[in-house]
């Protein structure tokens, strides 16, 4: 069985949560990672503008991970 992790983005490389070269490690050991959002904003209270950056940065950030 594998397991997906869900990234937060602009969490990685920061105090208390993960590496990229950890994320790397555990990729390696089987883990499926996936991105979340570029933060962890609740969506329907942020600005609809700021949208996009929460998705489709978070998406380019993760697919430059591999």
């Amino acid at each position: 069985m594998k397991a997906t992790l869900f990234m937060i983005s602009d969490a990685a490389n920061t105090p208390g949560f993960v590496s990229t070269e950890q994320m790397h490690q555990m990729e390696a050991g089987g883990f499926d990672i996936q991105g979340h959002t570029n933060h962890h904003k609740i969506l329907t209270k942020i600005d609809p503008t700021e949208l996009p950056d929460a998705f489709l940065e978070g998406k380019l950030l993760w697919r430059d991970f591999g």
